[in-house]
Parts: C-alpha cells; structure tokens; sequence
C-alpha cells in the first residue's frame, strides 16, 4: 500500500515537520514560510542556497577566512578556482593581460592580499567527483607540458587541482588544523565586507543539502547626512564672519 503523503497544515513550522518526511518534502515546505532576505540568514531550502550567498563573499573578496569543522576537498578546490578566474578577469579589466598566457597558473605576479585562510577541525575529505576540471583555467605552455608528458596529469580532467596547489605553493591558501581531543566545531565565513556564522559546515550538504541556521553581518556604510544636518554641521563650523572654520 503507497505511503500516504503528509498533510501540510498552515501553521507548520520546522518542529512540526520534523519526522513528517524526507529532506525533499521539509525543503519544499521551509520554501513557503516567510524567511528574513538571504543576504541576513542564509539558508537551504528548495528556492535559497547557503552557497549562493556564503560562496559569492568568498569568492568576491581579497581575504577570506573560512573556519569549520568539515570541509570537503572539492568544495576548497572550487573556491580557488573561481578566485582565479576573478582575479585573472580582474588583470585584464586592468589592462595587464597580454593574451591567453595573462594571469595563466604558473606565471606569478603581484597578488597582494589575495589569499584564503583555511582553519579546519578535521582533515578535509574526498568527494565522489571524477572530474575537477575548468574550461576557463589558463595555463602557461610550459605548466600544461609538465603535468601531461611527465606525470601523465591531464589538466583537461585536473585543472582546479592544479590552480590549488599552485595557490598553495604561493602562499594565497594557508590551511591549518586544529589537533588534540578539543575539538573546533565553530562555523565562520568571513569576507572582508561580511561574514557569516551559522551551523554549515564547508561541504556540499552544508553549502546545499542539509538544513542549517545561519546569520550573515555586512560591514556598515556611512550614509550621507541628511541636508538638514549637513546645514546644521556648516553652520556651526562657521567663524565669527561665517567663513568655515578648518578649511
């Protein structure tokens, strides 16, 4: 006999729904509920991702420091890779690129602050992905020469792979682990405009799949004065003469 499908009542709230039905069905459900904007508290339901605001700070930004417990190679590999593309864009926005060879993985150059800061609370884990690669990753001949005819690496298939380690070797990917019977179970996400805390680890089921709770802080802008107040702060600067005093 088929499983009877669970009613949806109105007022259902994530603890009503919880042993109700599969991930799907939640999803599904959380979709319909009045959630603040994303930006503030991402989440994963069927119409929001964590990613698609927690990845677009990362990847946007100079230095990104990410803390979490679990963390999942591909996932690391996809954040430099799309770094890459940005900063190689970035170059030749700026006119620094020079052809195809500009900005391409085995040509260093000035970076500056361009780096990921990665603290773990385990060993980052392998996926089932068989392919790593990135048709928009550009690489000098001679890097493309090496991994093919002396280590049979084919950077078609491996590309990310090889843009991480070269971000490792310069430095712009710093990981470190958190060792002994303390364990880190924190969740940070911090760009140099916002940062995000919450219960995600850095995985796809953190990033995608799974339900999690999590509150984004944007770094204030100073708005403009009011023409009233802007009035009143001349004025009171004013000299005896009314001249601006300080100019």
């Amino acid at each position: 006999m088929p499983r009877k499908k669970p009613r949806i009542e109105p007022d259902d709230d994530l603890f009503r729904l919880g042993g109700q039905a599969g991930t799907g069905f939640v999803f599904q459900r959380l979709a319909s509920q009045d959630w603040p904007e994303a930006t503030r508290f991402p989440v994963n339901h069927a119409g929001s991702k964590v990613a698609a605001v927690v990845s677009a700070d990362l990847e946007g930004t100079d230095d990104a420091l990410i803390v979490t417990g679990f963390a999942s190679i591909a996932e690391v590999i996809d954040l430099i890779a799309h770094r890459e593309q940005r900063s190689t864009a970035r170059q030749q926005e700026d006119g620094g690129g020079h052809g195809a060879g500009a900005g391409a993985v085995g040509e260093k150059g000035d970076r500056g602050r361009d780096q990921v800061r990665l603290l773990l609370g385990s060993e980052p884990f392998a996926g089932q992905r068989r392919s790593l690669g990135s048709p928009q990753a550009q690489f000098a001949q001679e890097v493309s020469s090496y991994w093919l005819e002396r280590h049979g690496i084919s950077l078609h298939l491996s590309a990310k792979i090889i843009q991480a380690q070269q971000a490792l070797q310069d430095g712009r990917l710093q990981v470190r682990f958190v060792a002994g019977s303390t364990a880190l179970h924190a969740k940070i996400y911090a760009a140099d405009d916002a940062v995000t805390l919450g219960s995600g680890n850095f995985t796809h089921n953190g990033l995608r799949a799974q339900i999690e709770a999590n509150v984004r802080f944007q770094r204030a802008t100073a708005a403009p004065p009011a023409a009233g107040d802007a009035h009143e702060q001349s004025r009171q600067t004013a000299g005896p003469d009314g001249a601006v005093e300080g100019g």
